[in-house]
């Protein structure tokens, strides 16, 4: 399994203090509200890698949480958070890095 290392780093003091456990209702909030440092630990071995490792960063899709029509929860695990930032489908997570994106190139062109 490729990142073994970082999933035991997550997960091996989770298992070992036994945190607790994460509730619907703390999970289930995206957005604004969320807390980054509020996901499920015993997700991480079931990730699917949606892109490489760039940036000190990888993006994630959550088979585990799906919504009412099959889409995949997302999960923008980087260095900068210290947990993950997760999404409700890969779509709201690459229209929210896309706007990210242009607000970066409109801060450096002066715009």
């Amino acid at each position: 399994m490729r990142n073994q290392v970082w999933i035991d780093a997550y997960t091996e003091p989770w298992l070992r203090d036994g945190a607790p456990a994460v509730s619907d209702d703390e999970y289930f909030v995206y957005g604004e509200g969320q807390s980054d440092v509020i996901f499920r630990m015993e997700y991480l071995p079931s990730l699917l890698e949606a892109s490489d490792t760039g940036d000190s960063v990888i993006l994630l899709l959550n088979p585990r949480v799906t919504s009412s029509n099959g889409e995949w929860e997302a999960w923008d695990f980087g260095t900068w958070y210290p947990g993950a930032h997760r999404y409700r489908s890969f779509w709201d997570m690459m229209q929210t890095l896309y706007r990210r994106f242009l607000d970066l190139r409109d801060e450096k062109s002066g715009r």
